[in-house]
């Protein structure tokens, strides 16, 4: 399905375009507007750092599920840079409460963007906005751009589901700051001093610190969750000091102690005012940890950008727990959790034991980060008391059972809880 839409005048006539139809398996897939044919937006002499909008509602009239795509097509302009230089947004505005930015960027670069699943006889609301920048000069004037918005739509059960999050994207600006940091020397680390991080950039950002410290198996965080804020001035250095805790200098000492590797991973992630971001990691490692230990430990940091209101669905989750021999002799159980998107998970097990049965609200881990289509598996320990009860109880010949639950929530805040089940009983003799 194809509309047009014409900027700054005079407008030239627009194209005509032919409705979508397409034969799937089943059924068929069909796309029509609200506009029809017409222009979804259409404007004259709009000023230097004025906007235009418009508004557009596509209907799947078919009875078969598509995923919707839409793309600037057919670009005409009478001033060769100004095709570049106009601001293009699209927003999903089908539920009024939650407006979801769909598409930020120039008008060249939106080519086939995704805007998810739509249901047969259903319909979505969409808000082009088109925004002449304010920097421009004299010699655009009298100038115009048209260009076709092309609506697609792929049949089948394989669509795919709406972007997770928003492009951050702005017309005239794509360079992401260039980001410098400069860690102290391992000594810190030996001694369980605090840690000394420098950043700079080339430009205004803000920026956020997140560091972890690993022995390639384990990973240790030490700025908590969303780790630090940072405002970062142009070509200004900023002195970080990164406390290690008790925790974190008992993590070194043991590891030490046993002659095993440790190291510390700090990242730094620069966003400027245009939303374009650059990461940068830098690691300390006292011995010899492979450099893939070192890229995990960090790899969960920094969710892309801004979740999309249009995602509804909660993370499909699948929950495992082995080691039944583990339990009864008061050992650390394996979790393993495996989530189809990026989600943050939280856990809560019960033990039981005989008739009795304790909720145990602050098993370790209690919190993980989920990385789509990964299996994330850990060491559950509950804690020295629970680990002697275990072994007590088994000793009398007792079943042991053990639950966790498991809740991912991903970045648009949807959640899902999934339970594993973790059984021991005694050999009959």
């Amino acid at each position: 399905m194809t509309a047009a839409a014409a900027l700054v005048a005079p407008a030239p006539p627009r194209s005509a375009g032919v409705p979508l139809a397409l034969t799937a398996s089943g059924g068929s897939l069909g796309l029509a507007t609200s506009v029809g044919n017409a222009a979804v937006l259409r404007t004259a002499n709009l000023a230097p750092g004025r906007s235009a909008e418009g508004t557009v509602t596509v209907r799947n009239t078919g009875t078969v599920a598509g995923a919707l795509r839409a793309s600037a097509a057919n670009v005409r302009t009478s001033g060769g840079e100004l095709a570049g230089s106009v601001a293009i947004e699209l927003w999903d505005r089908t539920d009024p409460q939650r407006a979801a930015l769909v598409y930020r960027g120039s008008l060249t670069g939106m080519q086939a963007v995704p805007l998810g699943n739509l249901a047969p006889q259903s319909g979505r609301v969409f808000r082009l906005r088109a925004t002449v920048p304010a920097t421009l000069d004299n010699r655009f004037q009298g100038s115009w751009v048209a260009f076709d918005l092309v609506w697609r739509a792929e049949a089948g059960a394989g669509a795919s589901s709406p972007p997770a999050c928003t492009p951050p994207l702005a017309a005239g600006d794509r360079r992401p700051p260039i980001v410098r940091l400069r860690l102290q020397s391992r000594s810190a680390l030996r001694r369980g001093r605090p840690l000394t991080v420098w950043v700079r950039t080339d430009e205004p950002a803000s920026g956020t610190v997140t560091a972890a410290l690993t022995d390639g198996k384990r990973r240790l965080r030490l700025l908590g969750a969303r780790g630090k804020r940072l405002r970062l001035r142009a070509n200004r250095t900023v002195r970080l000091r990164i406390a290690l805790g008790r925790r974190a200098r008992s993590f070194v000492r043991s590891r030490l102690a046993r002659r095993r590797a440790v190291g510390a991973v700090i990242a730094v992630s620069a966003r400027d005012a245009a939303g374009n971001r650059r990461t940068v990691r830098g690691a300390i490692a006292l011995g010899r940890l492979p450099r893939a230990a070192l890229r995990a430990a960090q790899a969960e940091d920094f969710a892309i950008c801004t979740p999309a209101a249009s995602d509804r669905r909660p993370p499909a989750l699948r929950v495992k727990l082995s080691g039944a021999t583990s339990v009864a002799r008061g050992r650390a159980p394996l979790l393993s959790v495996r989530a189809d998107e990026n989600a943050r998970a939280t856990l809560t097990a019960t033990f039981s034991y005989g008739k009795r049965s304790v909720r145990i609200t602050r098993p370790k881990p209690r919190r993980l980060q989920l990385q789509a289509n990964r299996t994330r598996r850990v060491r559950l320990s509950l804690g020295k008391r629970w680990a002697a009860i275990a072994r007590r109880e088994a000793r009398r010949g007792r079943t042991l059972t053990l639950r966790v639950w498991v809740t991912a929530r991903d970045l648009a805040g949807n959640s899902r809880r999934a339970r594993a089940t973790l059984r021991w009983r005694p050999k009959r003799r």
